[in-house]
């Protein structure tokens, strides 16, 4: 309990100012969210299915969410890129999964500018960062050698074969 106006001032400024900065963050996020057609959504979520199999239907953050797709993607992409890929439900296991595709995905050449932060996909806060990500794999993709596509992403005009 504060004993002084100084205190209960203090102590109502910022409440104030974190209630605020959260409105804000969460506006922000609905308007990252509101940025995001359904179609592109739709065509990442194409795109992994056709390359690793998996059933894609349903919310695109929930199917990714523990990583291990996007492990099988990248795999599919460079066998032997990712080589151990968590099955635990433990959300640092799940974590874990989505640091080493997204150290994956550096290594077969996607910008670092173009990946996203791990509670981006995990708590579904940015998800057009997560899909801007996938469509940056999708173009380093078509630079791997023995990756015959299906292809995602910008096609590069001299984009020459990796060894």
């Amino acid at each position: 309990q504060p004993e002084t106006l100084c205190e209960t001032l203090r102590a109502f400024t910022m409440s104030t100012t974190a209630d605020d900065r959260m409105r804000r963050e969460t506006n922000l996020l609905d308007k990252r969210r509101a940025k995001i057609r359904p179609e592109d959504e739709q065509a990442t979520k194409d795109w992994i299915q056709a390359v690793t199999g998996e059933d894609m239907s349903g919310s695109l953050q929930e199917k990714l969410q523990d990583g291990k797709v996007l492990c099988t993607l990248v795999n599919k992409i460079k066998p032997g890129t990712i080589k151990k890929v968590n099955e635990s439900k433990m959300a640092f296991k799940q974590m874990e999964n989505i640091k080493f595709f997204l150290d994956a995905c550096v290594a077969l050449g996607v910008p670092q500018t173009q990946l996203f932060l791990t509670p981006d996909l995990y708590e579904g806060k940015d998800m057009l960062q997560v899909m801007g990500c996938i469509a940056a794999l999708g173009t380093a993709a078509r630079k791997q050698s023995g990756f015959a596509g299906p292809h995602f992403g910008v096609a590069s005009k001299a984009a020459p074969a990796a060894p």
